[in-house]
């Protein structure tokens, strides 16, 4: 009777933390047994990683994402409330805790190297989504690169980079939606990386991801 009582508690409390998002049945408690994580349904960590995991499967198809995509734990935190105060706590942390946002740091993997770190945030509710509207727009452009689309991968572009000056050490290489529909007649994308810098303006090296030719492009700060 006991058993069947701890059982049904155990249920209810994932029901709460809205478990039947999961899709492994196994991570739920064993008969007669409640996972003191569910006590207060104050966090799971694998249930919002799976929730944040699926947005990302919609933008870069399931493939992609299980090749290329990979969460860095070391990166990622919550803002939690621990005794009534706000606390920063490493995402995965068996601390207890009520997060009020998460913020975890997904890398992008072409072969054995990084070719670019994103965010992805929510608050309580886990709905993640990239942090601005200019990552989304980032991400479709390294899903259509992953996928072969573009002629010019990560590598070629770091070569023509460092051929045309750029310090690469000290410089964010980067796919960028572009824009300028007045030339193209459609939005592409081109590698970016920085030139030069001063207090008043820094010039970019563009490279078109198609055809690999390059432009300088100066911004005012």
């Amino acid at each position: 009777m006991k058993s069947i009582f701890l059982s049904l508690l155990s249920l209810l409390l994932l029901a709460s933390c809205d478990m039947s998002e999961l899709d492994n049945m196994d991570q739920l408690p064993t008969e007669g047994l409640i996972d003191s994580r569910f006590e207060v349904c104050y966090y799971e960590n694998d249930l919002a990683q799976g929730k944040c995991d699926s947005v990302l499967v919609s933008i870069f198809g399931n493939s992609v994402f299980k090749k290329n995509i990979d969460l860095n734990l070391f990166g990622s935190s919550m803002n939690c409330e621990v005794d009534g105060e706000l606390e920063l706590i490493p995402f995965g942390s068996l601390e207890h805790c009520v997060p009020n946002s998460y913020d975890l740091l997904y890398s992008i993997q072409e072969g054995s190297q990084t070719i670019y770190s994103f965010r992805m945030t929510a608050g309580k509710d886990m709905l993640f989504q990239p942090v601005s509207t200019i990552i989304e727009d980032q991400l479709k452009g390294y899903r259509h690169l992953l996928d072969g689309k573009f002629k010019i991968n990560y590598s070629e572009a770091k070569e023509i980079a460092i051929a045309n000056g750029v310090d690469i050490d000290e410089s964010l290489l980067e796919l960028i939606k572009d824009e300028n529909t007045k030339i193209t007649g459609k939005s592409s994308y081109h590698w970016e990386a920085e030139l030069e810098y001063d207090h008043n303006s820094v010039m970019l090296l563009l490279i078109d991801a198609m055809t690999g030719k390059t432009h300088n492009e100066v911004l005012t700060l």
